[in-house]
């Protein structure tokens, strides 16, 4: 267990017991002292280094300089991005996206002098700039690679020269080491890389003119380099001076609008953020101007703006970032000048912030992006890729396109499955429980305590209340297939990928006390049913809770299983069989007596306007479960099989239309684990993981007959086929 800086070593006596639990399992206490070491949520608890406002303070790292900072760290240190250290392990150095990108390990003296003796610093920064990707700028911006390789001492000191024809030795070497550092005997190794000014000297070489001999020597003599930048306008002054990032006026600059605005507009080129993350894993927010540029070398939009935002897969230039991955996933939620809209991104990052990571959640937050301007100020979070999509679009494609292999038996798909129904409860387990898991975890014995500490927490737990996981929960509300991500890169036991929770955009955490009930107001509107709304949504005096999410993944286990069973064209039919069953209303307090949704369940209104609807699981549902067992049994079959009795088991258990028969999580996640250790200890021939499923007969058939098989798009290969 880690310490807590602000909680006071435990003393167990009458008098401190009580008080020690309530700290332990207070609904507001950070949950990242309560995780053993390597076991804490993605985001741990981690008090800032600068005061914010925030309450992400204590959770994430602000970040106000571009992460210029740590780059220089890093390459001052001499390590390596990630993804160039996963491929030198594997004997293989890593190729860059853009073909221009590729750089050479190191520019020595020799390299200049014989391939760009001719060819001023202006001239490279030109041929190394790439566009801007991020829509929001028409500059072109210069990758951190191309800075360093371009600013060597030899370099620079020829540059100067040049525009200090009459200068001294002497003169034009403090220039130098201004620029590139003091050197520490070797040319491309400075001392002092957390102090220089390349950037600087980058932006007054692209100003062309006399702006270097002229401003050269004020930056110089009032030590501005590039950690000053950006330089921002003082609108104090009139007309518009320049002061420094950190609010310094900058009189001595002058307020020559030919030079200030040139100087402010062409900064941004030089200035695209270095993402990163530190050795903890607290994730840096990243404050950015409205001008700012993205480092992003593709940019693709994969659907289609919501009511929060939007999602978009993106490559990020190799030498602006620290992950192995080479996709993301950026969500941007809409621009919002109201403090809503920052209530709506803090309770997001809230969400990473509470729970234990856990392989069927994606509670891998890489960064956050908060862009601020005029018209108001923009939230994003950056994320691992699924390469394989969402559950979505693997639902459109042939099952048998998941294990490659048509002519294979197809019980590992259905090993994969059972994997996945579990893996997927589990997930849910842990944004239902959160804290109370974490609360049950600081409990547990652990080396890190002493035998007096472990003893007095034995003692301490047996007074937690009986009813905390009931008072400490979460809940996602927003479960469905496209909130389902594949990731084929975490191939997992089967190899065939992981299906992960993601989108906690409408996760709420609560107190049983907090709950509001959810219920319809009748005689005025009728609520807009989603296809995986639970029934208690048209029950007045239902509250808010976990057993929604359970219906849904009941839903979508349903949907999952009918596409393992029949193909894509099975989850189709089944949607239009839910739609074409009606919903009714016999008191006329609707506008219409019956209506069509495509949900689960059926509403039927008695006669009473202030009458309690009644809730059934729709036939359709019940016929589909019925239609599939029978095309999985064989002639004279007399046992069972998984997908029979997941299908019997999903109906009575997770589509119980009565949310408190319903199954909880804890039950769900233990029913399914039953699933997994039967397929660990049955045999390969065992018929009951061999049901007949007509998705592979058919498409066999099709495979001897020569007929070509569908294959539909997908992203395996990343944002260009997107």
């Amino acid at each position: 267990m880690k310490e807590d800086d602000n909680m006071q070593a435990p003393v167990f006596d009458n008098a401190g017991a009580h008080k020690i639990i309530a700290e332990y399992a207070s609904p507001n206490r950070p949950l990242g002292p309560l995780y053993g070491a390597g076991d804490g949520p993605v985001v741990e608890y981690r008090p800032s280094t600068k005061p914010s406002p925030s309450e992400t303070s204590r959770h994430t790292k602000r970040v106000d300089d571009y992460g210029m900072r740590d780059h220089l760290l890093r390459e001052n240190s001499g390590e390596s991005n990630s993804t160039e250290l996963r491929a030198m392990a594997d004997g293989e150095y890593p190729q860059p996206a853009n073909p221009e990108d590729a750089r050479p390990d190191s520019v020595d003296d020799v390299d200049l002098r014989d391939d760009q003796e001719d060819q001023t610093i202006n001239d490279l920064v030109y041929e190394a700039f790439l566009p801007s990707k991020d829509g929001g700028s028409p500059l072109n911006w210069l990758p951190l690679d191309k800075l360093r390789d371009i600013f060597q001492p030899s370099r620079v000191r020829q540059e100067l020269k040049w525009h200090f024809p009459n200068a001294s030795a002497s003169l034009v070497e403090t220039y130098v080491e201004y620029v590139c550092g003091t050197s520490s005997g070797a040319e491309n190794v400075p001392k002092n890389q957390d102090t220089l000014a390349r950037r600087t000297l980058a932006i007054l070489v692209l100003l062309k003119g006399n702006e270097v001999r002229d401003y050269l020597p004020k930056f110089v003599e009032h030590k501005i380099k590039d950690e000053n930048l950006p330089l921002r306008w003082d609108k104090s002054k009139k007309p518009h001076g320049l002061m420094d990032c950190k609010g310094n006026p900058l009189p001595w600059l002058g307020t020559r609008p030919s030079f200030t605005k040139a100087f402010y507009t062409t900064q941004w080129q030089l200035l695209s953020p270095f993402i990163s993350r530190d050795s903890d894993r607290s994730v840096h927010e990243y404050h950015m101007d409205k001008s700012a540029i993205f480092p992003w070398t593709c940019l693709k939009s994969v659907q289609r703006p919501s009511e929060f935002g939007k999602v978009a897969c993106v490559d990020i230039h190799p030498a602006h970032h620290t992950f192995p991955e080479r996709h993301f996933a950026l969500k941007t939620l809409h621009e919002t000048r109201t403090a809503e809209g920052d209530q709506e991104f803090q309770a997001e990052l809230r969400v990473f912030t509470k729970m234990k990571p856990q392989p069927n959640l994606l509670t891998e937050l890489y960064a956050t992006f908060v862009v601020e301007s005029d018209s108001g100020t923009q939230y994003s979070f950056l994320f691992p890729w699924a390469e394989g999509g969402s559950m979505d679009q693997l639902l459109e494609r042939p099952p048998t396109r998941l294990i490659k292999d048509t002519t294979t038996n197809p019980r590992l798909l259905l090993q994969w499955l059972a994997e996945q129904c579990h893996g997927l409860a589990d997930g849910l387990r842990s944004i239902h429980d959160t804290r109370a898991q974490a609360l049950k975890r600081a409990m547990e014995p652990s080396p890190a305590l002493s035998p007096e500490v472990t003893r007095g927490l034995k003692e301490l737990s047996k007074e937690v209340p009986s009813n905390i996981d009931q008072d400490n929960f979460g809940i996602h509300g927003d479960l469905k297939p496209g909130n389902i991500l594949h990731f084929t890169q975490s191939p997992g036991p089967t190899g065939l990928g992981t299906l992960k929770i993601a989108d906690f955009g409408l996760t709420k955490f609560f107190t049983r006390s907090r709950r509001s009930p959810l219920a319809i107001t009748p005689g005025i509107h009728l609520p807009a049913l989603l296809t995986y709304s639970a029934p208690e949504v048209m029950l007045k005096h239902e509250k808010y809770s976990r057993k929604a999410d359970i219906w849904a993944l009941g839903c979508i286990s349903s949907e999952l299983i009918s596409w393992v069973i029949l193909g894509r064209e099975g989850v189709d039919d089944y949607s239009r069989a839910r739609c074409d069953e009606l919903n009714v209303d016999t008191s006329g307090h609707f506008k219409s007596q019956c209506w069509r949704n495509d949900s689960f369940f059926r509403a039927e209104f008695g006669p009473e306007i202030d009458s309690e609807p009644r809730t059934f699981l729709k036939d359709a549902v019940r016929e589909q479960h019925r239609m599939l067992k029978a095309k999985l049994r064989r002639p004279g079959q007399s046992g069972s099989d998984i997908l029979t009795d997941l299908l019997t088991f999903i109906e009575k258990e997770m589509l119980d239309t009565r949310r408190v028969d319903r199954i909880s999580c804890d039950d769900l996640v233990k029913e399914l684990k039953r699933f997994l250790k039967w397929q660990q200890e049955s045999s390969p021939g065992d018929p009951y993981w061999d049901p007949p499923l007509p998705s592979f007969t058919t498409a066999r058939r099709h495979n001897l007959e020569g007929a070509a098989m569908e294959v539909p798009s997908i992203f395996v290969d990343g944002p260009d086929q997107i």
